[in-house]
C-alpha cells in the first residue's frame, strides 16, 4: 500500500491472473475495492480460474528460485498433480478432492515420501494461487498424508561386498565408502580439500548436470548442513596417497568436470568390482553411517558428518538398525535355544551369572 503525492493510496494486486491497482482515498477504501473485485464473477471459460494455469504459473516463477536437483525431484509431482486436477476451478477445489487425489496415490502402493512430495508440491501452487488472488483457501492444510504407507527400505551394502570394495582398491567405492558422501559431493572434491596433515577432507560444494548445459561445480552443497568436515579414515588415506594427481579434483573425466558420461563409466567399473550391477552411490552413504552406529558415535555427531540436515532423519536411521540388530540377536537366541532343546533334552542348564 502506497500513498501518492496527491493523497490517494494505492495498492497492487493480482486478480484472476490479472494486474490490477487499486485507489482510494484512505486505505479502507481500498481495501474494500479489492474485496468487491475478488467478488465479481469470472467468466466461465476463463482459464485463469483452471488449476493447469496456476499450476503453471507456480511453477514458470519458482523453478528459478530452487536448486536443479529440487526441480528435477518436482517435475513427476507437478505433472501428476496437473492430470488430476488440470480442468478443475482452483478455488472449487475442496478437501475431498484432494483427499481423492491422495487416495489415489496411495492405491498406487507409492512409498510415503513419494505422496508427500506430490503434498507439497500441491500446497505450494495453492499458495501461489491465493497470493495471488485466484483462490480463498488451501484445501491441502488440512488434508493429511495416510498412515501406513510403506517407507522405502534404506539399503546398505552387504559385508561381502564391503569385502569387494576393500579388496578391489577402486577409489571411488571407496570414497564413498569411507566419507559417507552423496555422488555430487565426491565428484566436486579436489585435491586441496583433503588436509592429510590433518586427517580431514572439507565438503563444501557439489557437482550439477544440468539438460543441455556443461556440468559445474556449485560452491553449495544440498543443504546448508551438508557443508562440514569429514575424518580421512586410514583405509581411504592409504589408496588416496597412490594416486597420482592428473586434475584438480579427485575424480574427473579427461583431467576436467566429470561428465554424465564419464560417470557412466567411473560407476560401471564400481558395479564390476563390487559384483552387482544393480548396486547404488546411496547404499555406500548408508554402509557409511551403519559404521558410525556400530562404532557408537553418537545420533548427533553422526548427523554432523553425514550432512543430514534434521536429526530426525538420523534418529530414524539408527532405530532401524538398533532395530535390526535386536531381532537379529532374537534371532540367534532362539536359534542357540532350539539347538539345546534338540540335542540335548533334559540335560541342558543353563546357568545364571
Amino acid at each position: 500500500m502506497k500513498k501518492r503525492a496527491d493523497g490517494l493510496y494505492r495498492k497492487k494486486m493480482m486478480i484472476a491472473g490479472k494486474e490490477r491497482y487499486f485507489y482510494g482515498k484512505t486505505i479502507k477504501e481500498v481495501d474494500q475495492k479489492i474485496v468487491e473485485a475478488l467478488k465479481a464473477p469470472v467468466p466461465e471459460n476463463s482459464q485463469s480460474r483452471r488449476f493447469g494455469y496456476w499450476a503453471d504459473k507456480w511453477w514458470e516463477m519458482h523453478r528459478e528460485t530452487i536448486k536443479h536437483n529440487t526441480q528435477v525431484c518436482y517435475t513427476k509431482p507437478l505433472a501428476e498433480c496437473k492430470a488430476f486436477f488440470k480442468n478443475s476451478r482452483i478455488d472449487e477445489i475442496k478437501p475431498a478432492d484432494v483427499s481423492e487425489f491422495i487416495q489415489e496415490l496411495a492405491k498406487k502402493e507409492f512409498a510415503r515420501q513419494t505422496v508427500k512430495v506430490r503434498h507439497i508440491v500441491l500446497g505450494k501452487i495453492f499458495d501461489y494461487a491465493i497470493l495471488n488472488g485466484a483462490a480463498f483457501f488451501n484445501p491441502v492444510k488440512v488434508v493429511e498424508i495416510p498412515k501406513g504407507l510403506s517407507h522405502k527400505e534404506r539399503e546398505t551394502l552387504s559385508e561381502e561386498q564391503i569385502q569387494r570394495v576393500n579388496e578391489s582398491g577402486n577409489l571411488f567405492a571407496n570414497f564413498l565408502l569411507y566419507t559417507g558422501m552423496r555422488r555430487n559431493e565426491a565428484l566436486a572434491i579436489r585435491w586441496d580439500d583433503i588436509d592429510f596433515s590433518k586427517k580431514q577432507i572439507t565438503v563444501n560444494k557439489q557437482l550439477l548436470w544440468q539438460t543441455a548445459a556443461p556440468p559445474e561445480i556449485t560452491d553449495t552443497t544440498k543443504s546448508k548442513s551438508g557443508n562440514r568436515i569429514v575424518p580421512l579414515l586410514k583405509p581411504l588415506e592409504d589408496l588416496l596417497k597412490k594416486q597420482s594427481k592428473k586434475s584438480e579434483y579427485v575424480f574427473s573425466y579427461n583431467g576436467k568436470i566429470m561428465t554424465k558420461s564419464g560417470y557412466k563409466y567411473l560407476w560401471d567399473k564400481v558395479k564390476r568390482d563390487c559384483g552387482d550391477d544393480s548396486i547404488t552411490a546411496h547404499q555406500f552413504r548408508h554402509a557409511y553411517i551403519t559404521m558410525l552406529w556400530a562404532s557408537g558415535i553418537d545420533v548427533k555427531t553422526a548427523q554432523k558428518l553425514a550432512g543430514h540436515s534434521k536429526v530426525e532423519i538420523m534418529l530414524d536411521i539408527y532405530t532401524h538398525l538398533n532395530n535390526q540388530a535386536t531381532e537379529t540377536a532374537t534371532e540367534k537366541l532362539n536359534g542357540f535355544l532350539e539347538t539345546s532343546r534338540g540335542s540335548k533334552r533334559g540335560k541342558t542348564k543353563l546357568t545364571a551369572i
